[in-house]
């Protein structure tokens, strides 16, 4: 120990190494200070510690050295020297997994007594390494062999820390869940937020608001209080466009003003602010209006930045309901306050009214435009003019672009999108402006297709292929790269829109718009396949089977979360197997025809599994119009496929399907589109059916 002291740790352990044969406890001691002595993150002490957590005299000595080993593959990480620390931990693991040579036993032995801490050591090593999968098993291991261990709750973190790294958040929450129960109030809720907070990573918006409320409703800690409340406000808006959300959002809202003192004014008004701003930005500024008078107590007394947001707001709803004279009175009022700051204005208010004097230039010019006189045209030009390369400015071009477009003068609309790229390009705080220019210019080129001709789409294409090459880490790229390979599809160009969209692929292959990426790229397959038919007509095998096989990827791997993605893709499935079908053999070809409408069968099973916590009987309420409307043309190919089939019986039984669903249906009621196909294919059938029979010899 003097020795180790003085800083000379490998004489201190030679010391230990010589002093004479030693009982096994105390060998066993020896051994873990030697370790201790030479450091944990030498090859020499990871050695001797290796020795002490193997000699089964001494369970204590065993556990800290399983521990110290664990520390040093921890400790490389903190350092931010992951390759070391994975060498370690790879290192440390290999030990606790190793036989002996010829036997069944391991190396290091699996004492019954230290079994929760070897499993353990196991899982932490390996989350250190990021083997997720073996960390995984290994706290599986510990909470099967060893169920009532004081580990067991260390286990289940790892778990959730398994489950966080893989994606997989539904899980993640449910361990956190597991890790909540039985401990104190405080960490109890705190627990219950990161928990709440993997469900709305998840995308489980119903099953996080709930979570979120409970939280705000139990908590005794502000923090919690007023993050729980902002995050299940967020949580009810992310679950739809509709009035019955945003209606229960207010209700929320309101008994938070009422009852729960944790959560701080200014809260409350960001809260009303997103609730009214996400009507407005859902096209339905009627319900903006109507929310803003409902929820006007709540901010009938705020803070001078907060009113001058709401009154913004009010001019935004009046432009959308058309009263361009009450937004542009709002803005008069606006300008005024901006005059006259009132004492308690921040600082940082004060420093942004030049910027924000811009704006209000912009809503009054805006407000002129809708009116429909010249003068707004006017004002756009002297605002620019005026304020130089501010956003206002900025922002004037894309009003001036879409006020054009609207009227359908969209050549005009492109110049100014175009000008507006041009002019800030390469200005780092405002490129978010000249970004929108350039897409917005390519949208309005494609727009004058039709009768300019196919010359705009190319054009179209070329402004893409600018903005990919001037701005790309830009957040728009994978929406442009999409639009970009949907242009070069509408032009037959598929080689170059898969390779747009392989490329995009590779390079986000995260994103959560993935899914539709794959998509279109299956599509670009299939259009490839259409294409090159040979002179016969026919299709050609191999890439109609290649676009088979991409759909089924999707359907199988990319639309477990959406309904919409998932019926897309078995309908387009079916429809490759039905054309792969015509290439092939007749054994062949009714084999694959039969894989087809057993694909197409796959959507009717999603009818009987209704959404949970839907009170609705009619099944089709879980679908958006754009499910419904892959649904309708899913029965109508069953039906379609099972007449060339010669199966009558199945055919009717597809055909009756949109018919009896729709039943007693109001017209906007989630009704399947596609009955009048139907009833015409069912009464033909029938016809078909009853000529048959007069015609039979008597």
């Amino acid at each position: 120990m003097a020795l180790a002291h003085l800083k000379r740790p490998t004489e201190a352990a030679r010391a230990l190494a010589e002093s004479g044969p030693l009982p096994a406890n105390r060998q066993a001691e020896a051994d873990l200070l030697a370790g201790l002595i030479l450091g944990p993150n030498t090859s020499a002490g990871r050695e001797r510690l290796k020795d002490a957590a193997k000699n089964q005299s001494n369970p204590s000595v065993r556990i800290t050295a399983l521990h110290a080993l664990v520390f040093a593959a921890e400790d490389e990480l903190a350092k931010n020297n992951p390759t070391e620390a994975k060498a370690i931990s790879n290192e440390v693991y290999d030990f606790l997994m190793r036989h002996n040579d010829g036997q069944l036993a391991f190396l290091c032995p699996r004492d019954p007594k230290i079994l929760d801490a070897i499993h353990l050591a196991r899982a932490q090593l390996m989350l250190v390494a990021g083997n997720r999968e073996k960390a995984r098993q290994a706290a599986e291991d510990l909470l099967h062999d060893v169920p009532a261990s004081p580990l067991a709750r260390e286990a289940t973190r790892t778990l959730a820390l398994a489950a966080w790294g893989d994606g997989s958040f539904r899980l993640a929450a449910n361990h956190i869940t597991t890790l909540s129960e039985g401990t104190i109030e405080t960490r109890r809720d705190k627990l219950r937020t990161v928990a709440a907070d993997c469900l709305f990573l998840a995308k489980d918006y119903v099953l996080a608001e709930k979570a979120y409320a409970t939280i705000q409703a139990e908590t005794t800690l502000p923090d919690l209080a007023f993050t729980a409340f902002h995050q299940r406000v967020h949580c009810l808006l992310l679950q739809g466009d509709e009035p019955a959300l945003w209606n229960r959002t207010a209700e929320v809202i309101e008994d938070a003003s009422r009852k729960n003192r944790l959560i701080p004014r200014e809260r409350l008004w960001m809260a009303v602010w997103n609730l009214i701003d996400d009507a407005r930005k859902a096209n339905q500024p009627t319900e903006a209006e109507r929310l803003l008078i409902r929820l006007a107590p709540i901010i009938n007394d705020t803070k001078i930045d907060f009113t001058l947001r709401f009154d913004w707001l009010k001019a935004l709803i009046a432009l959308s309901n058309h009263h361009p004279d009450q937004a542009a009175k709002i803005a008069d009022s606006i300008a005024t306050r901006l005059e006259k700051l009132p004492a308690e204005a921040t600082d940082e208010l004060r420093n942004a009214v030049p910027e924000l004097k811009g704006h209000v230039a912009l809503l009054k010019a805006r407000s002129a435009l809708d009116t429909g006189s010249i003068k707004g045209m006017e004002e756009l030009v002297s605002l620019r003019k005026k304020y130089g390369k501010v956003a206002a400015s900025a922002a004037s071009y894309l009003v001036e672009g879409r006020h054009l477009a609207a009227a359908g003068r969209n050549a005009e609309a492109q110049a100014r999108f175009e000008a507006l790229a041009k002019e800030f390009q390469g200005d780092s705080a405002l490129s978010e402006f000249a970004q929108l220019g350039l897409y917005e210019a390519a949208e309005q080129a494609a727009l004058q297709a039709p009768t300019e001709g196919e010359a705009k789409l190319k054009d179209a294409v070329e402004l893409l292929e600018r903005f990919t090459d001037n701005y790309p880490l830009s957040p728009l790229m994978f929406r442009v790269a999409m639009r970009r390979a949907e242009i070069l599809r509408s032009l037959g160009d598929f080689d170059k829109a898969l390779l747009v969209l392989e490329g995009l692929i590779r390079s986000k292959p995260s994103d959560p718009s993935r899914p539709q990426a794959e998509m279109a790229r299956a599509d670009s397959l299939f259009g490839l396949a259409e294409l090159r038919r040979d002179r016969n007509g026919l299709i050609d095998r191999q890439r109609i089977a290649r676009a088979a096989a991409a759909y089924e990827r999707i359907a199988e791997a990319w639309s477990k979360d959406s309904d919409e993605i998932r019926l897309e893709a078995w309908y387009k499935w079916s429809l490759a197997l039905i054309e792969r079908a015509k290439t092939e053999t007749n054994s062949e070809a009714t084999v694959t025809r039969r894989e087809a409408r057993t694909t197409l069968v796959r959507p009717l099973n999603l009818l009987r599994t209704p959404m949970a916590g839907s009170g609705s009987l009619n099944p089709t309420q879980r679908f958006n119009s754009a499910s419904r409307l892959w649904l309708a043309r899913s029965i109508l190919l069953l039906g379609e496929i099972s007449e060339q089939d010669n199966d009558r019986d199945e055919a009717l039984a597809a055909y009756r399907i949109i018919p009896e669903l729709n039943r007693n249906l109001a017209p906007g009621e989630a009704r399947l589109p596609g009955q009048a196909t139907a009833e015409s294919k069912l009464a033909t059938l029938r016809t078909s059916a009853s000529n048959n029979l007069s015609n039979k010899p008597q």
